[in-house]
């Protein structure tokens, strides 16, 4: 009898662990889209917040961007976007770092012209005094696909 409690207590304390590692997994997720929902709307006081110090970007030209120069471009207003959504994303939270993955889908104007991409992502993510905060974030252009599936160039 001992052991099919020891058993029934095991199997029961998987799902139970699992969640919590799955809880933490969607806030490191969540916080990424809220970035994501912050540029689309312009909102600064937002993104600072979501924004560790010391954040770089590298963007789809292979520009490395401070903190300040995404906030800068935010806040002047170009890029517009139209959307601006994280998709397919995966995280791995280890302690207090954790990686999200995944396809963002940006639409909207740049300089008057029209813009339809995706690009894969990772964002890094540390917790600060508890927050989850955006350290780093690289994006790589996703290739267009001509109607039988293959790459353009």
């Amino acid at each position: 009898m001992k052991s099919l409690t020891a058993l029934l207590a095991l199997c029961l304390s998987v799902p139970l662990s699992a969640l919590g590692a799955q809880s933490e997994e969607q806030r490191v997720m969540t916080v990424s889209q809220e970035a994501c929902d912050a540029f689309r709307n312009r909102d600064a006081a937002k993104l600072e917040n979501l924004l560790s110090e010391d954040f770089t970007r590298i963007n789809t030209n292979s520009q490395m961007q401070s903190r300040q120069e995404n906030l800068d471009e935010m806040k002047k207003g170009d890029p517009v976007f139209e959307v601006f959504k994280n998709e397919e994303m995966k995280a791995r939270v280890y302690g207090d770092a954790a990686v999200v993955q995944g396809v963002t889908h940006f639409k909207g104007t740049y300089s008057g012209q029209a813009f339809d991409l995706r690009a894969r992502f990772t964002d890094t993510l540390v917790r600060e005094n508890g927050d989850w905060k955006i350290i780093a974030t690289h994006v790589t252009k996703v290739p267009e696909r001509d109607s039988g599936g293959a790459n353009r160039k």
